[in-house]
């Protein structure tokens, strides 16, 4: 996965290269990315796993108000992005189904009880891991330069390649 910087009006607008940023195929649909803004430098990691979750937790402020959320539109296959909507809608079914068959085995005292419970917690871990993993390979912007860039980790090489390309 690449990253690259563009201008803030381009990732507002949607007006990038024509390069899914998942699969770096061609394709005209876009996807509408909301995240909080991070004005900092990319580059500027703090030092270790627990600093870095402590950087991006924010006690006093709602990370969902509409100042804190930076709104792009990133191409993006629609094949793809259906089959990845799917998928998080089954793993989030299926973690639910997980807390219910929990529920029931925590109820009711069978022979069969444990094994039942064992069974969802596993399915609750597995699916929450499964859907971690798919959160974690979406493109993640960061606002930079002033809020007059964007910088985009985690695309695809060849939309990289197109960006560098129509600069």
């Amino acid at each position: 996965m690449g990253q690259v910087t563009v201008s803030f009006d381009d990732f507002k607008s949607g007006s990038l290269p024509d390069v899914c940023v998942f699969t770096g195929e061609h394709t005209s649909d876009r996807m509408v990315l909301r995240t909080r803004i991070v004005q900092r430098d990319p580059a500027a990691k703090p030092p270790g796993p627990v600093f870095a979750f402590l950087s991006q937790v924010t006690l006093l402020e709602n990370p969902r108000s509409p100042r804190n959320v930076l709104v792009g539109r990133l191409p993006v296959d629609a094949a793809y992005l259906a089959r990845r909507q799917r998928s998080e809608a089954l793993l989030r079914s299926s973690g639910w189904i997980g807390l219910v068959l929990l529920a029931v085995a925590a109820v009711t005292a069978r022979g069969w009880s444990p094994v039942l419970a064992i069974a969802s917690v596993t399915l609750i871990i597995v699916s929450s891991y499964r859907r971690f993993e798919l959160r974690r390979d979406r493109p993640v912007p960061t606002l930079i330069g002033a809020g007059t860039r964007v910088h985009l980790g985690n695309v695809n090489a060849d939309f990289v390649k197109a960006v560098e390309a129509e600069d």
